[in-house]
């Protein structure tokens, strides 16, 4: 201070004080924090108000405390079991199960993965794991074989797991765009799921804390092409409600991870040795890795089709393929358990 001219006052000074950089961290990381704590109850709100919104219109079962729900619809003395792509969920076999709906004489049960649709989310899971869920969901849930197991792409080696740890229970397959798992170590082959590994790991810790709604929000979230035009307006809303919650976003980067670190061991010669296996063959990817498939089965007992998919759900897109397929598997199921009956009364 100094005295004033003319004055008995004194003339006040007023001196800015510099923040020290250690003080400007901390108010950064407490702002961040605000951001992430209203973050994580807006999330939480949401998913309350979301679980109201939409209702489940299937039943379930609980695994170690866990929700697992289906569909299960007709009869007949086997049961052709559903298993779908990486980040779709059950809603993509709604035209294959309306076909079936026309006089199929066999009980068809529909499923979502952990994560998926209305399912709680658990630890990270690899495709024999998630083999071995599927198989207590159908014994909770009083579903009997024998099976025709229906795998698409990531779904396939659900299924061909599934076929490897419970042989005696499968009656036949048909995998459709199926992943070849030694492609899996092929670094050219899985260099697009990789590149897709850091958006979803942002998706899925984003959705913690409302970053992936709001990202969400401004049309920024990537769904498999053609799959929202295909499906029913109940299923369209149901999925984007489950699209950017942590369930979903988990349950997707966990099979992705799955993919990139080649996590699945199931394909073996002969794994369907005697029993029909279909392959439907996505002319836009590895036909030379999908046709190997054949190695599954003898030469009598394995069929082909092929398609040049415009989306990437083949079973909404080509359905009337996927339904000739089907017929054609279960009607050589079907003459195969005749003639063993019959060479067994002999």
């Amino acid at each position: 201070m100094r005295f004033l001219p003319y004055s008995n006052g004194f003339h006040k000074i007023k001196v800015k004080r510099q923040l020290h950089p250690l003080e400007t961290t901390k108010i950064v990381i407490y702002v961040l924090l605000i951001i992430l704590i209203l973050g994580f109850l807006y999330q939480v709100i949401s998913d309350k108000v979301a679980s109201v919104k939409i209702k489940p219109k299937s039943q379930y079962v609980r695994i170690d405390g866990k929700s697992f729900y289906y569909n299960l619809i007709g009869s007949g003395e086997y049961t052709v079991i559903f298993d779908g792509n990486i980040g779709t969920g059950s809603a993509q076999w709604s035209k294959i199960i309306k076909s079936l709906n026309k006089g199929f004489d066999g009980k068809v049960f529909v499923y979502d993965r952990a994560g998926y649709g209305f399912n709680d989310s658990g630890k990270a899971e690899s495709p024999e794991q998630q083999a071995r869920d599927l198989r207590m969901i159908l014994k909770k849930a009083g579903v009997t074989g024998p099976y025709i197991l229906v795998g698409e792409e990531y779904g396939s080696l659900v299924m061909t797991n599934y076929a490897k740890l419970y042989p005696q229970s499968v009656g036949g397959m048909i995998l459709i765009d199926p992943i070849n798992e030694k492609l899996l170590k092929d670094k050219t082959f899985i260099k697009s799921y990789k590149k897709e590994s850091f958006k979803r790991a942002v998706e899925y810790y984003g959705s913690y804390i409302g970053f992936t709604s709001l990202i969400n929000g401004v049309n920024l979230l990537d769904n498999p092409k053609g799959f929202l035009d295909q499906i029913g307006d109940w299923q369209k809303q149901a999925f984007l409600v489950e699209r950017i919650r942590k369930n979903y976003t988990g349950a997707y980067y966990n099979e992705l991870n799955n993919l990139i670190e080649a996590n699945s061991t199931s394909q073996d010669e002969g794994l369907l040795n005697g029993k029909p296996v279909s392959i439907i063959i996505n002319e836009k990817r590895n036909i030379e890795g999908q046709k190997e498939f054949s190695k599954l089965t003898s030469k009598e007992l394995f069929d082909v089709y092929s398609v040049n998919p415009e989306s990437d759900v083949i079973s909404l897109e080509n359905n009337d393929i996927v339904y000739n397929a089907l017929k054609s598997i279960t009607k050589k199921y079907k003459s195969m358990k005749k003639l063993e009956e019959q060479n067994t009364q002999r």
